[in-house]
């Protein structure tokens, strides 16, 4: 068995240029949560050290110098969010799923950073936009609301007050995702209904001894159902299934479910 080390090089020799082109998160669903883990922990390293040179920019912020990084930075991160929630989705694997808890604490806490470096701040407030497009202005602007949200020309308490509401913000939003993904729902179909499914997915869905097969809100049943299903009654009822799945402000899962569908 190769050793963790061999698998997060393996993955970014295999991988190299999708790891290049989207943010160096490139992976393999086959990957161990020690491998997993290590290759985010590369990930963020390198984006805090990329993060800490734009802060000690001092020559006069550009596209090029300023601009270009820092979109760099922000994709980066966004790219292994994305990894992260559709393994939280639908990997099976609780120890990974563990795993990716601690990441996805790690890249709230960056992500807060970012929004909250005064540094930032007011190099993007000295940026001349004139000689930028449109869509670089509208990126511009929309860095320099989200530096005024988190509170970077506010005195020190109040930025601290911030910083705490927003790291509140990023617990509840996992929370809420977490039960999400754990309150999930099913119903029964006949195995005629699911006749454009994949081989292998009605090799995961095996028929029951009632002769039905079971479908499930997860990510995975659904998407596959909505993609391929051409039973519009099964898409229609999977649909309605899955906004049955609710959370409360606090992201409590709700009581309130109908109960389980056959068709």
């Amino acid at each position: 068995m190769n050793s963790i080390k061999e698998q997060v090089s393996q993955g970014f020799v295999d991988l190299h240029k999708i790891a290049h082109d989207k943010g160096d998160f490139a992976t393999d669903g086959a990957i161990s949560p020690e491998a997993f883990k290590a290759q985010s922990d590369h990930t963020l390293k390198c984006s805090r050290e990329r993060l800490a040179q734009l802060e000690t920019l001092t020559d006069r912020p550009t596209r090029e110098n300023f601009l270009i990084p820092l979109d760099d930075i922000a994709r980066c991160l966004a790219n292994k969010r994305g990894i992260c929630w559709t393994f939280e989705t639908v990997h099976p694997d609780a120890a990974m799923r563990q795993v990716i808890e601690q990441v996805a604490q790690a890249l709230d806490k960056i992500s807060i950073e970012i929004n909250q470096s005064s540094r930032l701040a007011y190099i993007m407030e000295d940026l001349d936009n004139e000689p930028l497009d449109e869509l670089d202005k509208r990126f511009v602007a929309h860095w320099k609301r989200d530096f005024r949200r988190a509170g970077c020309f506010l005195s020190p308490d109040p930025r601290v007050q911030v910083k705490q509401l927003q790291v509140r913000e990023a617990e509840l939003g996992r929370k809420y995702d977490r039960n999400l993904v754990d309150g999930q729902r099913s119903m029964l179909v006949k195995p005629a209904q699911l006749k454009d499914l994949s081989d292998e997915f009605m090799e995961t869905h095996p028929v029951r001894e009632d002769g039905m097969i079971e479908l499930k809100t997860t990510y995975a049943d659904r998407m596959s159902v909505m993609e391929f299903c051409d039973d519009d009654s099964i898409r229609e009822s999977l649909w309605f299934l899955c906004k049955q799945v609710r959370c409360d402000p606090r992201g409590n899962i709700s009581a309130a479910f109908v109960p389980d569908t056959a068709l």
